[in-house]
């Protein structure tokens, strides 16, 4: 170290990392299993995360409390997948939507892509 300070240079010095706060997810699935298999990946990856077990219970959580990213099941009780996706058009609340579905065909492929 004194030859570096001779040359006039300075060891570098390790930084403590920045740690970001954990982003925020709403989980919005009816089924239990995939519901926990969800929220048990999330957690591992260090996300914070929510569930909500239908439409209504997501449109509740989602006044009040801010989300970084939702992940919606379609097929939903009480309200569904599109109507909450709606709602949340209609509210101006932004944030990504990552939209899941146990159904298949060219119906949905057009619904979804419209």
């Amino acid at each position: 170290m004194p030859r570096l300070a001779a040359q006039g240079l300075r060891p570098c010095v390790a930084r403590k990392a920045i740690e970001w706060p954990a982003m925020k997810f709403l989980i919005v699935e009816d089924e239990i299993k995939t519901a926990s298999s969800l929220k048990r990946g999330f957690d591992e990856a260090g996300f914070v995360v929510s569930v909500a077990r239908d439409g209504l219970d997501a449109k509740l959580q989602l006044e009040s409390a801010s989300f970084d990213l939702v992940v919606l099941d379609i097929l939903l009780p009480e309200m569904d997948g599109w109507e909450v996706l709606l709602w949340l058009c209609e509210a101006r609340l932004q944030m990504p939507v990552l939209l899941l579905t146990g159904c298949g065909g060219s119906n949905w492929e057009l619904m979804i892509t419209w």
